[in-house]
């Protein structure tokens, strides 16, 4: 474990990338483009799957609960469950089998689950599919983090980053429009067929990958017990998140909500007092790393809230129509991937600290003006979540890139996994205060939500200092 200034943050010009790295950043950017364009496209195909295969609940619980447990809506939240489910195992699995051949597993898994989707005869077949791509996505994007980590400086970091957040951020900002003319001129399975080319090229390029693996650890034994309680919290907490967003399940899913905050709470509060631990919170003990992990946490909130509201926001307050909040959308994707190139410069040059107390500046400000100007024409609005998204890329990707410096490159295991479960959490987290918001609030939604969100970027601007002090620039 690594005291806080183990690996400082560059103060000159940082070095060339060599292009081998560049691959790995393509490579593995590949690989994350695919599990996030698979969670949002398949949002638009959920009427013409429900077409295809019928509403499997459809007589035995009433119209009224029929359209809660259709296919198509069962085939987006199991993708998300089983994304909760293979999450804890990230870091074990990769000290025991290796990083690459994981990588590799979960990808061969993926393109497998991709496959059965396309040519799925039912439901059931399609959903176990899905169930086996959101198991391979659960444990594909931290351990491509891993990858990165242990293959770079700290110095490169922030480009690598920011180019695979690049391509992440792709995937919802062009998936919607893409999969919706794809759906309509073909079918929904080729969402699906799809994946099957791009990830075939990924796989082929893995022999750029490298373990990296010095200092790894090798001898924990499994923690069954625990990872049921951490797979369990975590399946809780995401469980209620999908319940909390209908109206009518808002008071389930929040309990639920909180129930799996214990269970994870309790988690954390017994690892380290045994030996056979499945993740080693030790590395939040380093104040740098500390300050990544809650900002990210915060930033998955607003962001995962922010997409849940911005949408009824944009319809209610501002008038405009299914089609042109979609055209607005769009504008807030394209903001965040246009920024992360930048983002990540910034962070090799300067320091994360510093880029991400400027994002939560920006979230601050952005949201502000959202409550100034949120009836205002398309144009100005288009502008304003093109700041949004800047400010999210801005604020997320330093968080991410901060914390991962912070650690020895044989703690990435462990570093990667708390990182993408703060970030599961928050953003469940987000999404039942929205849906509470949205489901109680009898005054102005549309206040009220900005309200929540602006507090939570400035709140966010408390760690991004933290982070900056421990970055030694102030």
């Amino acid at each position: 474990m690594p005291d806080q200034t183990s690996e400082p943050p560059p103060k000159h010009a940082p070095p060339d990338i060599p292009a081998r790295l560049w691959c790995v950043a393509a490579i593995i950017g590949a690989g994350a483009f695919l599990a996030m364009m698979d969670s949002t496209v398949i949002n638009l195909a959920v009427g013409d799957i429900d077409t295809t295969f019928g509403l499997a609940m459809d007589g035995e619980c009433g119209a009224d609960l029929s359209c809660n447990w259709s296919p198509g809506i069962l085939a987006v939240s199991c993708y998300l469950l089983a994304m909760a489910i293979s999450l804890p195992l990230t870091g074990w699995l990769g000290n025991c089998f290796g990083n690459v051949r994981l990588w590799r597993a979960t990808l061969i898994t993926f393109l497998i689950g991709s496959l059965v989707c396309a040519i799925a005869p039912n439901a059931f077949f399609l959903i176990a599919g899905r169930i086996a791509q959101g198991l391979s996505a659960g444990m594909m994007i931290p351990v491509g983090q891993v990858l990165l980590r242990r293959m770079t400086g700290p110095d490169q970091l922030g480009r690598i980053m920011g180019s695979v957040g690049f391509a992440v951020a792709l995937g919802p900002a062009l998936g919607p429009a893409f999969g919706g003319w794809l759906i309509e001129t073909f079918s929904w399975r080729w969402v699906f067929w799809l994946n099957i080319p791009v990830g075939g090229i990924a796989l082929m390029g893995a022999g750029f990958l490298s373990n990296g693996q010095v200092g790894a650890k090798q001898d924990r034994r499994f923690d069954g017990w625990g990872y049921c309680v951490l797979a369990g919290g975590l399946l809780s907490v995401l469980g209620g998140a999908i319940l909390a967003e209908q109206r009518k399940f808002v008071a389930l899913g929040l309990v639920m909500i909180a129930a799996g905050s214990l269970m994870l709470v309790r988690f954390f509060r017994k690892t380290g007092t045994h030996q056979c631990n499945l993740i080693d919170p030790a590395v939040l003990g380093n104040a740098w790393f500390r300050a990544g992990f809650v900002a990210s946490g915060m930033t998955a909130m607003n962001m995962y809230g922010g997409l849940l509201f911005l949408p009824i926001f944009l319809g209610n307050m501002s008038g405009f129509g299914l089609e042109e909040v979609g055209g607005l959308l769009f504008f807030l994707g394209i903001g965040a991937a246009l920024a992360l190139p930048v983002c990540g410069m910034l962070c090799d040059r300067l320091g994360a600290g510093r880029v991400l107390v400027w994002g939560a500046l920006l979230l601050s400000i952005d949201t502000a003006a959202l409550m100034v100007l949120g009836d205002s024409g398309f144009g100005m609005l288009a502008g304003l979540l093109m700041l949004r998204g800047a400010g999210l890329a801005l604020a997320q990707m330093p968080a991410v890139t901060g914390a991962y410096i912070a650690v020895d490159k044989a703690d990435m295991g462990d570093a990667a996994t708390l990182i993408n479960l703060i970030q599961r959490v928050g953003g469940c987290v987000g999404v039942a205060v929205i849906a509470m918001i949205i489901a109680w609030v009898t005054g102005p939604v549309s206040m009220a939500g900005l309200t929540f969100l602006l507090l939570l970027s400035v709140a966010t601007i408390t760690p991004a200092v933290g982070m900056m002090r421990a970055d030694r620039f102030v």
